[in-house]
């Protein structure tokens, strides 16, 4: 505990230190086990991960004392380009098993760290935008899902949806 609250108070921004309450420090526990699919010589691999140690710490928020965040420390040596892309789906994994362990609570606030000791300065950008091709339509929607909700769209609405609208009123009227 003393390692991750020398390491908040060196690296997070003023905005994360001032609401944290720092005594309120605990190891997190989850599920603790994921898989991901990893690219090997022989091709995609179901590979099983066991959850680094998480912490997690109460914050100040509008209400009082709520929520928490949790930290996910990581070592590199070498440099990688799609490590975004594995914190991404660190993040989402760890955040999944939360919601199974607490399904009526609030996510909490998740802050993946990278410590890198490699032999050159690391070369490559952390924000996971800038691995996709169009950053800015990722950016738009890859966290915030397009929703076509057909429960309130009416049946003449959809008829005008061209080769589309026969499914469309078969999902709407399904039940």
């Amino acid at each position: 505990p003393a390692f991750v609250i020398e390491v908040c108070k060196t690296y997070l921004d003023d905005h994360f230190k001032k609401k944290i309450i720092w005594e309120s420090i605990k190891i997190h526990k989850l599920n603790g086990e994921f898989v991901s699919m990893q690219q090997t010589g022989a091709g995609l691999q179901h590979k099983k991960h066991v959850a680094d140690l998480l912490y997690q710490f109460q914050f100040q928020n509008q209400e009082g004392v709520g929520g928490f965040i949790l930290f996910h420390c990581e070592h590199q040596s070498r440099p990688d380009k799609n490590m975004p892309l594995r914190m991404f789906n660190y993040a989402a994994n760890i955040l999944t098993d939360y919601r199974k362990l607490h399904p009526k609570e609030k996510l909490p606030t998740f802050i993946p760290i990278v410590y890198y000791h490699g032999k050159q300065a690391y070369p490559y950008s952390m924000d996971i935008y800038d691995l996709f091709d169009e950053p800015d339509l990722a950016r738009a929607h890859l966290m915030k899902p397009l929703l076509i909700d057909l429960s309130q769209q009416s049946n003449e609405k959809l008829l005008t949806h061209g080769v589309i609208s026969p499914a469309e009123i078969a999902l709407k009227h399904v039940f």
